[in-house]
């Protein structure tokens, strides 16, 4: 991106200026004013320096004697502290005040874990360059800043929206400023007012201010105006209005008015004729593009990516003759590509990419783009209708028409010798692979994959020393892979998947392949044995070679598959061809668990072994077991016999285990249960025996894991185990026992009871004859009173018992 001339002079300037004069971190007073050195010692005191970075900081002048530069931001690098890095923490102390002379104050990039900005900095008046950019501070902006009348360059950029602002009239005291850099400040509570304090200032760029806006207006002294990464709600309020001293627009155009369908009738008349930049992307913004942006005549750099536009692109950007950079990635425009935009003969990157448009490309779609350097078209459904001798006028780097619909692949694309990422991917691509590709020797990506490419692949490809990534799977190419390939030093990433290649798996590919990371080989017609020299990939970590004719044993070696062994700590995001910002992505299907899952951002992490589908046999090597970082193990569909290693339990990272239709046996190991990470076994339709060791993780699989081993038992199936039925048998029999014996000693309880009841009273009342006369007696008294008709009767038997005695 291009700078005024004047910010250049004035960072040269600053930069001899923060060069003068050393003194080390002792702070001599031989060097720098008493005064000063005090203030320094304190300073330094505040500060958390673990990596004793303030060992040798150059701030003083031989002159005066007073600091006038402080350069302390955080660094990265293999030199920079134990961990490739440093940052700074602690405390900002008060006694940077008492510097009178400094001019040139470095504090980015370090971690001062939220305080807020000191409010200090604002008395420093000498102060020419100022950077506390991405240094962990948080809070409102301290309105004093505005007292340093002499600065020139601020850089106040935040991380998160860690700082914010209530209003920015603070700026119209900086009447040197010529650089201000906001990026991620939160300017929610900014009024519309805001820009109108700048107006008149001679400020050059604004960079990628992220904001949250309630109200802004844009005036014509901007040289560039970002406003990227919006987050919050829709921007619904940006207002285009131009000073007098502009042709004004017939009414206020607001941008829910700019790009909406009609918005013609807001006729800019060039309303912003010294606009060079104009960046606008991840804003979530909805509507039309205008035509009127064609009127912005100064106009390098168009960026509107990743927002919700829709309808066509207006013709009216091919009059945009300065215009270098024209982004309308990730949105929703549909129609066709102007042919006017090949008369753009400045653009160098063109990015239509993920939107909804159509049609034919022909050459004069081309034309005048002979600085084209990135050109992205994917996943749109473009035609190319050009000749087959047709020659590019542009030597590109990346070039993405991905999903596109272009049909046949030109001869003429090796001659774009500076490509270093061609996707071509998800085309209906026909013929052979141009051998031509095998010309662009600064290659790093070839992605050709989803085509229905035939034929042999060039032995030309193998010149390619500088690839990384070759995907040609899902085509119908044929015949023995190329000997050339052994060249390919620097390939990470090797996809032939689902062709019609045969030969056999040649050894050579461990000793030419010594970074490769992806090997996959499957759903071709690959024969023999897998040679053992594929264990000395010691970067593979994706191994794929299902589907084929593979004969004989699993080589015993693969136990030593380095990257497999230690696994993958530590995610690295895959990524080649990076230019500009822009690069390949690097994505690979794995089948886990059963299913096809594509990885992209994790796939670094991704440890798998796939050889299901062949005729191998054999025993399942033990030294398999020693994988420790092994996440994928799918040897299903094979002959492999034997009996799982109880030193299983070593692949402790196991998520995903499919064994099922095989020849193995034997008791499946206790030691299984142990493995805490899996999520998927799958061991049917094989010769277990016993019990399933249902214990731990392994009561998270259901039935069909196991089905189809008749000679399994117990949980989860429905089977019982032959060692189990007499301890249930006796256990019933037993309980029946029981409660037979406690019937009989109910009832005999009761009887007794019954019997004792009735009987010890007589046995009592016949021994002690006046016992059961005192009871008789009661009794019959008993019966005189409640049954009168007794009373005579009563009387007589009493009567004779009192004769007797």
């Amino acid at each position: 991106m291009k700078r005024d001339s004047s910010l250049r002079i004035i960072l040269v300037s600053i930069s001899i200026l923060a060069w003068l004069s050393p003194c080390d971190g002792n702070i001599p007073a031989g060097n720098c004013s008493e005064s000063d050195r005090e203030a320094l010692i304190v300073f330094k005191i505040g500060l958390q320096d673990p990596d004793n970075h303030l060992s040798s900081w150059q701030v003083c002048d031989e002159r005066t004697g007073g600091v006038i530069s402080i350069d302390l931001h955080g660094s990265y690098g293999p030199n920079s502290g134990a961990y490739g890095y440093w940052k700074l923490s602690g405390e900002i102390r008060p006694s940077l005040a008492q510097l009178k002379s400094l001019r040139y104050l470095e504090l980015s990039s370090n971690k001062f874990d939220g305080i807020p900005l000191p409010e200090f900095v604002g008395s420093l008046e000498n102060l020419w360059y100022l950077n506390l950019s991405h240094a962990g501070f948080s809070g409102a902006i301290p309105p004093n800043l505005g007292n340093s009348s002499n600065l020139q360059y601020l850089d106040l950029s935040s991380d998160f929206s860690g700082l914010s602002a209530n209003n920015l009239r603070w700026i119209s005291g900086l009447g040197s400023l010529k650089y201000l850099a906001l990026d991620g400040v939160d300017l929610s509570m900014v009024s519309s007012e805001w820009i109108n304090v700048l107006n008149g200032s001679v400020i050059v760029w604004v960079a990628s201010v992220q904001l949250w806006p309630i109200w802004f207006d844009i005036i014509t002294w901007f040289g560039e105006l970002h406003f990227t990464g919006c987050s919050g709600p829709k921007v619904q309020h940006l207002r285009f209005k131009v000073p007098p001293m502009a042709r004004e627009c017939k009414q206020p155009c607001s941008l829910p008015q700019i790009f909406q369908r009609g918005s013609e009738t807001c006729d800019s008349q060039s309303s912003l004729p010294n606009l060079r930049y104009l960046t606008l992307s991840n804003n979530r913004l909805s509507g039309y593009l205008p035509s009127w942006l064609g009127q912005l005549k100064n106009l390098e750099e168009l960026t509107l990516d990743y927002n919700f536009l829709e309808g066509p692109i207006p013709s009216s950007l091919g009059t945009l003759r300065n215009l270098t950079s024209l982004g309308l990635g990730g949105n929703q425009l549909n129609g066709t590509l102007p042919v006017e935009l090949g008369q753009l003969s400045e653009l160098d990157g063109f990015d239509v990419s993920f939107n909804h448009l159509l049609g034919i490309l022909s050459e004069e779609h081309f034309a005048s783009l002979s600085k084209m350097k990135i050109l992205d078209l994917s996943s749109n459904s473009f035609t190319l209708n050009v000749s087959a001798y047709w020659m590019p006028p542009f030597q590109a780097r990346n070039l993405g028409m991905g999903s596109c619909q272009i049909g046949r692949l030109p001869e003429s694309i090796g001659e774009m010798q500076l490509l270093e990422v061609i996707d071509l991917a998800n085309n209906n691509l026909s013929g052979s692979i141009p051998a031509s590709i095998g010309n662009c020797l600064f290659l790093k990506v070839l992605d050709l994959q989803n085509n229905s490419l035939s034929g042999l692949i060039p032995a030309s490809l193998g010149q390619l020393q500088q690839l990384q990534s070759l995907h040609l799977s899902n085509n119908k190419l044929s015949g023995d892979l190329p000997s050339s390939f052994k060249n390919l030093s620097s390939l990470e990433t090797l996809d032939l998947g689902n062709n019609q290649m045969n030969g056999t798996i040649p050894a050579w590919m461990a000793e030419g392949f010594i970074t490769l990371r992806i090997l996959s080989l499957r759903s071709n017609a690959f024969s023999g044995e897998i040679p053992h020299e594929l264990s000395s990939l010691s970067s593979v970590q994706m191994l794929d070679l299902a589907e084929n004719n593979l004969t004989g044993n699993i080589p015993t070696s693969f136990g030593y598959l380095k990257a497999m062994v230690e696994g993958q700590a530590r995610n690295e995001y895959l990524f080649y061809g990076k230019y500009r910002g822009m690069y390949y992505d690097e994505n690979f299907v794995v089948t886990t668990k059963s299913q096809p899952q594509l990885y992209t951002k994790t796939l670094s992490l991704v440890t798998s072994i796939d050889i299901s589908g062949n005729n191998l046999d054999g025993e399942l090597p033990e030294n398999m077991t020693k994988l420790a970082g092994l996440l994928v193990l799918n040897l299903s569909r094979n002959s492999i016999g034997g009996q799982i290693p109880e030193s299983i339990s070593g692949m402790s990272q196991l998520a995903s285990l499919d064994l099922s239709s095989n020849r193995l046996s034997g008791a499946i190991p206790q030691s299984m249960s142990s493995l805490s990470f899996l999520s998927y076994v799958n061991l049917s339709d094989n010769n277990f025996l016993g019990k399933i060791p249902y214990t731990r993780q392994m009561t998270t699989f259901d039935p069909s894991s196991y089905c189809g081993n008749p000679g399994l038992c117990g949980a989860p199936l429905n089977v019982m185990c032959p060692a189990d039925e007499p301890d249930k048998q006796g256990t019933t029999k037993d309980g029946g026992d029981d409660d037979e014996l406690i019937d009989k000693w109910f009832y005999l309880s009761v009887g007794l009871g019954f019997a004792a009841g009735i009987l010890v009273p007589a046995v009592v009342l016949h021994i002690e004859n006046s016992w059961a006369e005192a009871y008789f007696d009661i009794t019959d008294r008993i019966a005189e009173r409640w049954l009168p008709v007794g009373n005579r009767r009563a009387k007589l038997r009493r009567n004779r018992r009192r004769g007797r005695r």
